[in-house]
Order: structure tokens, then C-alpha cells, then sequence
């Protein structure tokens, strides 16, 4: 198979380097692959320190600033393959990283499936203590791939290494530009499922994920994720069982205390990033910080709780009818 690895990079300049230093010297024949990356606005010099890697089937590109899923569909749009994988900049591949995701299609035998590969979160020595917490839920995701008893669901598509083939992908409309910044995967991973094709795990393709964060840019990204989360289960209310807030719709003593952090969530988010000033390292701060923001952006896209809860009757008629419905297994919980 001849593979396109698409990669979009925004100011990670040292990062990206090494990303592409790992996608060079792959085990898979070098004249069957391809690397394109697309660099999303990046002010730091990062198509200059990629320029010595270009050429021999490696394209470098910019785009104005427009959002990781807009350089994606733009790499894309310039990808050759057959199977295309698709990786963050962060990672670092392992030599038979293209070797293994090209050997589970072969062995797939020509039925359209998506594979995500195992990525081991890395982190630095000092790393906080929400950072930490974030690389084990990633340890408990992968493992949780490869259990027997796992029940498939729109959550087993991981955007940062994954593989499919390009022309169902095409077909399939690409990724939507409206998903900015989180879910964007999740969604995609939807409309898969949806055409009844498969999500499969290849736990050789690894990589190592270098997750440099601080607490506070984990948090920033909650009131987005609360947006897109409710728009996923708002547009295809089947997948709502692998939404973090399902727990609230389904059970009475949850929903109860969302009831009351559904009114305050502006205030309580204002209240606990205040407190952080003064406690900064406090891990319970952190995640009640996250968990208000995060109901604050379902209130933004809902607008009402009335609303909210009405996703109950519209997942409850259409669950019963989709046969892919996802497991009761819940990749994160805000409680």
C-alpha cells in the first residue's frame, strides 16, 4: 500500500521536529510512504526548521491560522495514499509504527475499518498533578481497547494516531471544520459508525505522546468540549452512552447536583480560578474548575436546562433502532 502520514502543527516547532525525525526513518519502505505536514498559521519558525526534511516525499505548507482540523483537511487535500494516518505533533513514532497500521488493513481483507494505534502518554518529571492524572486515563483508554469484552464506540477513534482508508473517508465529507479544536475525532468516528463500517485497535503502532501541559491550558479546553459534546449528542443522540455528561442524564442524584452547578457555572468558574491563584497545585480545584467550565459550554450551546435534558427522549427513540450503539462504558465521568 502506498500511505500518506499527515501530520498539522501549530508553534511546536522543537516537537514537530521531532516528530518528523521519527517519521523518517520508518521500516516500511521508504518509496511507499509519504509525509505531509501542515503548518496552521505557526509564527515560530517551524516551516523553517522543517525545510531540510522536504523533498524525497516530504511536503511542508502553510495555511492561515484556521484551527488544527482546517490544516488536516488541508494536508489531506494534497494526500496520495491509499490509507492515510493521521498523527499529532507531540508524538514520536516507533519504527514499525506505518508497518502496523498497514498490517491490520491487510488483515482486514478489504472491509472498511479505521485503526487507532497505542499511544504511551509521556510526561515530565514535574509535571502537575492534573497532567498526571490526564496520562493514566490515557493508560486506562488504551488498555481499555484491548480488553476482550470491549464493546465498540464512537470514543475508539483517537484523532492523534489513527489510520483509514482515504477514499471512504472522502466520501464520508472528510472532518468537520465546525468541530474546532475538540471532538472533532469523536464526530468523524460517528458518521463511521453510522455507515456501518468498523473501528479497530493495533496496539504495535505505538507512539509516545509528550503531554507538556499545565493545568490551566487543560482546563481551558473544557468549555469547548462541553460545546461539541452537546452537539454530538444533540446530532446523533445514539452515541450519547460514550458522552461524559450521560451519567447526568441517567442518573438522579448527579443530574440533582448539575441542577444546581447548571445555575452557577459562570460564578463557580470565576470562583474556583480565583481560588487557584491562591492554591495553584490543588488537584481538586483543578477538577472542579474543569467540571464547571465544561457544563458552562453545554449551557452555552444548550441554552437551557430544559433542553439539555430533553436529549434523554431523543437518544431514548433513536438508540433503540441504531445497531451500533455504543457500550455502557463511559470514557470519562464529570460527577
Amino acid at each position: 500500500m502506498f500511505v500518506s502520514l499527515i501530520v498539522a502543527t501549530y508553534n511546536r516547532r522543537s516537537l514537530m521536529i521531532r516528530c518528523m525525525e521519527s517519521l523518517i526513518r520508518q521500516t516500511y519502505p521508504r518509496e511507499r510512504y509519504e509525509i505531509i505536514v501542515c503548518c496552521d498559521g505557526c509564527d515560530d519558525e517551524t516551516e523553517a526548521g522543517l525545510r531540510p526534511y522536504i523533498g524525497r516525499g516530504v511536503t511542508v505548507f502553510s495555511i492561515v491560522h484556521s484551527g488544527k482540523v482546517a490544516a488536516v483537511n488541508a494536508a489531506l487535500g494534497k494526500a496520495r495514499g491509499e490509507i492515510g494516518i493521521f498523527l499529532d505533533d507531540d508524538m514520536e513514532a516507533n519504527e514499525a509504527f506505518i508497518d502496523s497500521h498497514v498490517r491490520a488493513h491487510q488483515k482486514a481483507g478489504g472491509e472498511f475499518l479505521a485503526i487507532t494505534g497505542y499511544s504511551e502518554a509521556v510526561v515530565p518529571p514535574d509535571c502537575s498533578e492534573l497532567v498526571f492524572q490526564l496520562a493514566k486515563g490515557y493508560e486506562q483508554y488504551f488498555e481499555g481497547l484491548g480488553a476482550s469484552d470491549h464493546a465498540p464506540c464512537p470514543g475508539d477513534l483517537t484523532g492523534g494516531n489513527f489510520s483509514i482508508p482515504l477514499r471512504q473517508l472522502r466520501e464520508l465529507g472528510s472532518f468537520n471544520e465546525t468541530y474546532v479544536f475538540q471532538r472533532d475525532d469523536t464526530e468523524f468516528a460517528v458518521r463511521w459508525m453510522e455507515r456501518g463500517f468498523r473501528i479497530g485497535f493495533a496496539p504495535d503502532a505505538r507512539t509516545k505522546m509528550f503531554l507538556d501541559l499545565t493545568p490551566s491550558a487543560l482546563i481551558d479546553r473544557a468549555e469547548s468540549r462541553g460545546r461539541n459534546d452537546y452537539r454530538l449528542g444533540l446530532e446523533h443522540p445514539w452515541c450519547l452512552k460514550s458522552l461524559a455528561y450521560y451519567r447526568v442524564l441517567i442518573t438522579p442524584n448527579v443530574c440533582r447536583r448539575w441542577r444546581v452547578l447548571w445555575a452557577g457555572a459562570p460564578f463557580a468558574a470565576a470562583v474556583f480560578r480565583t481560588a487557584r491563584l491562591y492554591w495553584p497545585n490543588n488537584l481538586r480545584l483543578q477538577n472542579w474548575e474543569y467540571a464547571a467550565r465544561y457544563c458552562l459550554g453545554i449551557r452555552k450551546q444548550a441554552g437551557s436546562w430544559e433542553a439539555f435534558l430533553g436529549l434523554r427522549r431523543s437518544h431514548a427513540s433513536q438508540s433503540a433502532s441504531f445497531p451500533h450503539s455504543p457500550s455502557d462504558r463511559t470514557l470519562s465521568e464529570v460527577s
